[in-house]
């Protein structure tokens, strides 16, 4: 019996008691009777839940009993005993962990790379337990070489990357494994759904054509991503440098916040040159065209009603829309007429009626976006599913640190490495069975 699973059974039963009781309770803090039906659930839970317990009591005392009896019966004379040692500050993987903070890392980075100073020991050991671990890396050690850091800082200050982000965390992840610089995949080629194209150009035939069955076959395309450099400097004058706090809250934060968020520039407007590969510049991009008679910098409800109808069906419960400055001021007042009826709200504003925590365009959450131009320029408004984005890294991030770059503001330089890259994964935007108006997870409008 899965003790662990009666313990995840014991706590959702509790965790519904709770509910119910919390139901009976209102705004103001006042409570109120169960009624029958919630009354009748709360006692079959209960009861459940003491059945539940009894079993966890009566499984836990088996196994303590159990493993009485295999103690006292094992022969201590022919029963070998095998003890794990691992050296003093490395975690199970065979990592060194001598570090308390990325402070205290930098710290040691910065005086071990003042001439005529030794290394730090800390700093010699994690080199050497990393490199030992991730066989075939060539990376330099030392204070000509830089310093690998520590593997939980590096994941620490990868996810607050993510999370700093307004649109990388949106998108789909991968990883490379250690010995590769990119990943490859192939993927059908479906760019129309048209008969003899969908899902690559598979064909499905009744039996009463078999005389005239033709042959089919899936066409694949092979894709590749591969690693691209993104690198951060940060300055710590030699008066914070004996601050292992200060010099974290300095350095990380603003590392952090800075990458992320040229990660979402290039995730919209990268070139694919040495970096990501924007939305903006990918061959999948639909763009709308503006209306014929249509204002400078204006959007109207039939530009928005157009991108609607543009975003690639099995996106739209993901798509998201983003605007660049002055595109909000125009949702606001935006309206519909159907014929001979009133004035209808395209856009629902933030909490109010709609209770939501962005406005809402067609259902879809509106976001401002700094990464969006302003409006009237291409881009300023952007319907999009960044699930159809794949963005992949590798390890951890690498640092280096110079005291020359600077010397005469008495400031040291630290230099970070990251290596990430991005592209859509849609090469160009479909063609539907029926009909000639493509579809894409990413659309656009003119300028204006």
């Amino acid at each position: 019996m899965d003790l662990e699973q009666l313990r995840q059974a014991l706590a959702a039963l509790v965790q519904r008691m709770e509910a119910i009781n919390k139901g009976a309770v209102n705004e103001k803090g006042e409570a109120r009777s169960l009624n029958e039906t919630e009354a009748k659930e709360y006692r079959e839970l209960e009861a459940k839940a003491k059945e539940t317990r009894d079993v966890i009591r009566r499984v836990e005392e088996l196994r303590s009993a159990q493993a009485d009896v295999q103690r006292l019966s094992a022969s201590t004379s022919q029963t070998p005993t095998v003890q794990i040692v691992r050296e003093e500050h490395h975690d199970e993987n065979g990592e060194y962990r001598g570090f308390k903070s990325m402070g205290d890392f930098l710290v040691a980075v910065a005086r071990s790379s003042v001439p005529g100073r030794a290394v730090d020991a800390r700093l010699d050991t994690l080199q050497k337990s990393i490199i030992t671990r991730a066989s075939g890396q060539s990376e330099g050690v030392g204070a000509d070489g830089g310093f690998l850091v520590q593997t939980d800082f590096q994941q620490e200050l990868w996810r607050k990357t993510f999370d700093a982000s307004t649109i990388a965390q949106l998108c789909e992840q991968a990883t490379c494994s250690a010995p590769s610089n990119e990943i490859v995949w192939n993927e059908v080629v479906e760019d129309s759904r048209a008969t003899g194209s969908r899902h690559g150009g598979v064909r499905v035939y009744r039996d009463k054509e078999a005389g005239t069955v033709a042959s089919s076959k899936v066409q694949l395309r092979r894709e590749k991503l591969g690693l691209e450099k993104m690198t951060a400097i940060a300055y710590a004058t030699e008066e914070l440098l004996e601050d292992a706090s200060g010099l974290q809250s300095l350095i990380e934060p603003e590392f952090v916040k800075e990458m992320a968020w040229v990660l979402d520039e290039e995730i919209v407007f990268g070139d694919g040159n040495g970096e990501c590969l924007g939305v903006m510049n990918c061959g999948a991009l639909v763009t709308v065209a503006k209306e014929g008679n249509q204002a400078a910098d204006t959007v109207e409800h039939a530009n928005v009603r157009k991108m609607h109808g543009r975003i690639w069906a099995p996106s739209e419960p993901r798509a998201l829309w983003f605007i660049g400055s002055g595109v909000n001021e125009q949702l606001e007042i935006m309206t519909f007429t159907p014929s001979g009826g009133t004035s209808i709200p395209v856009y629902m504003p933030a909490n109010g009626v709609s209770g939501r925590k962005y406005g809402t365009l067609y259902g879809a959450d509106v976001r401002r976006n700094e990464h969006c131009p302003a409006i009237g320029d291409l881009g300023d408004i952007l319907y999009a599913d960044f699930s159809q984005y794949r963005l992949v890294r590798k390890g951890g991030i690498y640092g280096a640190m110079s005291q020359h770059v600077r010397f005469i503001y008495g400031e040291m330089t630290f230099r970070w490495t990251q290596r990430v890259n991005g592209k859509p994964l849609w090469k160009l935007p479909l063609t539907p069975a029926k009909g000639s108006q493509t579809e894409s997870p990413f659309v656009t409008l003119q300028a204006r």
